[in-house]
């Protein structure tokens, strides 16, 4: 067994994936236009890249409807949003072809748009799709073999909510709150004393490591097939990762509480 994403999460990531290819097609199809200066040209562009636009909208809206379809029903999406964006720039290829046959001394005037357009009706959504989930799985699988750090999950599985600098600012956010209850004990103790900064700013550091184990549980445990490696690796990979976050950050970490304290 191995660290596995559930297949409809890995579609997900796919499906973005392809969508944001389809968007670099696009743009070189509307460079190479533009490059040509001619409206008319300029116009048909437009219009036939508005009808690739639709049908990359329609990626997007697969990405959020994978939970509530069979994923061969989406496969079949796929392969008819596919053949729209391919039928669109085919037709608009001969189109252009048609007008260079009249061009008595600019035959070559459409070359570099029917180069940007071949390379939008050759790309393949399907293949690519595949392609992307079996390298995501393969990736996957290598978290599950290491300590990955928070960045590294989150650069793999797609989760901005695990991100370091994310992660950061709600562990400050969770350390101010303590401060404050720090600040009631101590203004509560008054001229007697008896509260330990120290303790209690371990203490604090201590909670917050797990209030942020918990809070990348929640965002990351149900993104995997239910298996042996991926208890491993939300039970205590996670807990390590989560550790070595801390680690790296505990100056600042104690800095920021203390700047938050009545006493020092």
């Amino acid at each position: 067994m191995v660290l596995q994403l559930k297949e409809t999460e890995s579609k997900k990531i796919a499906l973005r994936h392809y969508a944001n290819r389809l968007n670099v097609l696009i743009d070189n199809v509307q460079e190479a236009s533009d490059s040509i200066g001619l409206k008319y040209i300029r116009a048909q562009t437009n219009k036939t890249l508005e009808e690739v636009r639709q049908v990359r909208d329609e990626f997007v809206k697969l990405n959020t409807q994978v939970d509530d379809k069979d994923l061969s029903q989406i496969r079949e999406d796929i392969v008819a949003s596919e053949v729209k964006y391919k039928e669109q720039a085919l037709t608009y290829i001969n189109r252009l072809r048609s007008y260079a046959v009249n061009l008595k001394n600019h035959k070559n005037k459409f070359n570099g748009l029917i180069s940007a357009l071949l390379d939008l009706a050759q790309s393949s959504a399907t293949t690519f799709i595949d392609l992307a989930e079996d390298k995501k799985n393969q990736k996957v699988a290598e978290l599950g073999e290491n300590i990955p750090t928070f960045g590294q999950m989150a650069s793999v599985l797609r989760v901005s909510e695990i991100q370091n600098g994310f992660l950061v600012s709600q562990t400050n956010r969770f350390l101010t709150s303590q401060a404050q209850k720090i600040n009631e004990k101590v203004e509560e103790a008054g001229l007697e004393g008896g509260v330990n900064i120290e303790q209690e700013i371990l203490h604090s550091l201590e909670l917050a490591e797990e209030h942020i184990y918990n809070m990348a549980f929640s965002m990351i445990a149900n993104l995997f097939v239910m298996n042996e490696d991926r208890d491993i690796f939300v039970n205590k990979t996670l807990r390590l990762t989560t550790t070595n976050f801390f680690n790296r950050n505990n100056n600042n970490f104690v800095a920021h509480i203390r700047e938050e304290l009545i006493v020092n």
